[in-house]
């Protein structure tokens, strides 16, 4: 008996270990911190006296996978409108260029509405990998150097859950307190 159950378990965990392998991201979180300006009172949300590193950066989400309206192959490609959210503060036009390795690697923050004000320009490593048509982006964080003064940022590229991979968990986490309830009862 103990061996069929000791075989039930382990099927029953790697059908759960197949199934969480299917599961993916569909959408990143991007944050972006340490901004090395001059004046705050250019970006979005701030106010004077308030330093931006210290205000939160800014953040958002865009798909891990992209459709990419703009590009320039083998240079970069453009995603717009994007929603920021600067320091707390929502702002729902900006266009985000992402550089590939030869054209610098890095990424460029612009406001998208009207005269094209660069919030952020850095460069460093490529952020995706594939083209500029089809990228992905790379999780994990970077460090990126400011193009125009002597700061750095650093941006943080993580994966948003599917809800499928939380119920997995979840479910998993079941199993194995129904097992251990079932085990305790027959001793």
């Amino acid at each position: 008996m103990k061996l069929n159950s000791f075989w039930t378990q382990l099927a029953a965990c790697a059908a759960l270990s197949v199934a969480a392998s299917a599961a993916h991201a569909d959408t990143c979180n991007f944050v972006l911190t340490g901004f090395a300006v001059a004046s705050t009172s250019s970006f979005p949300g701030t106010t004077d006296g308030a330093t931006p590193a210290s205000a939160g950066g800014a953040s958002w989400q865009a798909d891990c996978s992209p459709a990419v309206p703009k590009l320039s192959s083998g240079n970069w490609f453009v995603l717009e409108p994007v929603a920021v959210d600067f320091f707390g503060n929502p702002y729902p036009h900006v266009s985000l260029t992402f550089y590939n390795g030869t054209a610098g690697g890095g990424l460029a923050l612009n406001n998208a509405d009207d005269n094209g004000y660069e919030w952020a320009f850095a460069g460093g490593a490529q952020l995706y990998t594939g083209t500029e048509a089809v990228p992905a982006f790379t999780l994990g964080t970077y460090q990126l150097a400011d193009y125009r003064s002597p700061g750095t940022y650093t941006l943080t590229i993580s994966a948003v859950p599917e809800p499928a991979t939380l119920a997995l968990m979840l479910g998993g986490l079941g199993l194995v307190g129904f097992t251990a309830s079932r085990r305790r009862a027959a001793d």
